[in-house]
């Protein structure tokens, strides 16, 4: 739950996420990962609804480096404007977790995907906006432990950057910044065993 200011219309977003990985095989540390994020947001009276559904494979090439296929199917729902559109996308990530950086431990992520938009309306009129665009994604993580403790876990500060650029066709924007800072239970390597690991408060 978030508060966001958005050139200065100010309004209420809700994120939920539901995630289950499956491990493929007795023993090993590649995963099958089922994605359910859903977002709804309230800004000045604009509401818009998010649901999205993806499907990945995380292969582990060594303990600390992974890589990721994903594919993805989204829709977007805003009544006030009445929009619907339906979004599909394709995607290969690769993470990179270096342990014992300073006090702390570094990630890096990177990632190149495809994204097509399937359908786009206005009032039920299709604009026929059928978008078709590469995404480039880069960016770095640094988590800090902390002394203190959290749920009987370890607690950390981490920060993170990333740049995410779309080639093709053209959109609202060609590059975006993002830039966070939180607080929450340290992690232990790139599989989340706790559900406390997954809860965060901070900046974004």
């Amino acid at each position: 739950i978030g508060r966001t200011n958005r050139q200065g219309a100010v309004g209420t977003t809700y994120e939920a996420r539901i995630s289950r990985a499956f491990r493929l095989g007795e023993g090993s540390r590649n995963l099958l990962i089922v994605d359910l994020p859903v977002s709804y947001e309230d800004i000045k009276g604009v509401r818009t609804l998010r649901a999205n559904a993806a499907v990945a494979a995380r292969i582990g090439l060594s303990r600390q480096w992974s890589i990721e296929p994903r594919v993805s199917y989204g829709y977007v729902y805003a009544h006030d404007q009445g929009l619907k559109g339906q979004l599909a996308m394709g995607s290969v990530a690769s993470l990179l977790m270096l342990d014992n950086i300073g006090p702390g431990a570094l990630t890096i992520g990177n990632m190149i995907g495809y994204t097509k938009v399937l359908k786009a309306e206005l009032y039920d009129y299709d604009v026929g906006n059928k978008t078709d665009n590469v995404v480039l994604r880069n960016g770095l993580a640094y988590e800090l432990p902390l002394k203190g403790r959290m749920g009987g876990r370890q607690a950390s500060v981490r920060t993170s950057y990333a740049m995410t650029n779309y080639l093709g066709d053209d959109l609202y924007t060609d590059t975006l910044h993002e830039a966070s800072l939180s607080l929450g239970v340290r992690t232990r390597g790139s599989d989340i065993r706790n559900s406390y690991e997954v809860l965060r408060v901070g900046l974004i």
